[in-house]
């Protein structure tokens, strides 16, 4: 059988109490998920970069191959005018 002050109603007070209680879990809950995320996308893009690592120095090798082509291209174009 319950206790007579179990089943009183709650009182504003009571309420505002536990609504404080609940921001205060939920605020502590997303500061873990935040966490989690964070270490997991710092994983994930780890993981990315290091199965891509050959293909971005091939694109580096060409980007620089092509740069200096241009600017090879841009010397002449200067001399010629």
């Amino acid at each position: 059988m319950p206790h007579k002050e179990d089943t009183a109603p709650a009182t504003q007070s009571d309420l505002a109490t536990l609504q404080t209680e609940l921001l205060n879990a939920i605020r502590e809950e997303g500061k873990t998920t935040r966490r989690h995320f964070d270490i997991a996308a710092e994983s994930f893009r780890d993981d990315i970069i290091g199965a891509f690592s050959d293909r971005t120095a091939q694109f580096e090798q060409k980007i620089y191959k092509l740069s200096y082509r241009v600017r090879a291209i841009e010397r002449k174009l200067e001399l010629a005018s």
